[in-house]
């Protein structure tokens, strides 16, 4: 997970590939392995499909622990340096030129990405993850041009569509996983049709 992290980030550094193009191809070819390795088993195994599709509702106290544990962790390094991370996000080269390490918070940035992705494999699916990282950030966008309002509303947009995920599973017994992410993909397409950037901008005289 962090060798994938770095070398995203190594390609859009030299500017061979922008993140989002390497993070896409990185996402499709594992999971294409994925489903290839399944297909090639002979047996039913629950720890490999697991993995691919979560077992959100069979998390372990340990396991529960851990993810509370490296969750302190990011949030607590995102308020530390969240000056520096605004900054990076903004205009990396200019962060740079004003004497902001930009290549270590980068990197640090992508490093608690992947912890992240690779503790919470195992408990929610990797479908979860990518959905949970990609679909409530690109919801918030749609809703406002600041970046921290941007920040703040996809958490919360996060945090709600998974508890609703959740309660609607145990409602109509559904997958817990593919509720939550269709539940997001619904949201996210409510929003792009009312997002204010959509308005007509008044014709200039």
């Amino acid at each position: 997970g962090l060798g994938t992290a770095w070398i995203t980030g190594l390609l859009e550094e030299q500017g061979r590939m922008k993140l989002d193009v390497s993070i896409g191809i990185f996402y499709t070819a594992t999971m294409a392995l994925a489903i290839l390795f399944i297909g090639l088993m002979k047996t039913y195994n629950a720890e490999v499909y697991g993995y691919l599709f979560g077992s959100i509702l069979s998390v372990t106290a340990d396991e529960l622990k851990l993810t509370a544990g490296l969750a302190a962790v990011v949030v607590g390094l995102l308020i530390l340096f969240a000056k520096e991370f605004f900054f990076l996000a903004f205009d990396q080269e200019m962060a740079e030129a004003s004497g902001v390490p930009a290549r270590r918070f980068f990197f640090l940035l992508l490093t608690l990405v992947a912890l992240t992705i690779v503790v919470s494999l195992k408990t929610v699916g990797a479908i979860l993850v990518f959905a949970l990282l990609l679909i409530p950030a690109a919801t918030a966008y749609q809703l406002t041009s600041s970046l921290r309002r941007m920040m703040d509303y996809s958490v919360a947009i996060g945090v709600l569509v998974s508890v609703a995920g959740v309660l609607l599973s145990f409602q109509f017994d559904l997958p817990t996983g593919p509720a939550i992410v269709l539940l997001a993909t619904g949201v996210f397409f409510v929003a792009v049709a009312l997002s204010p950037k959509r308005a007509p901008k008044p014709a200039t005289p």
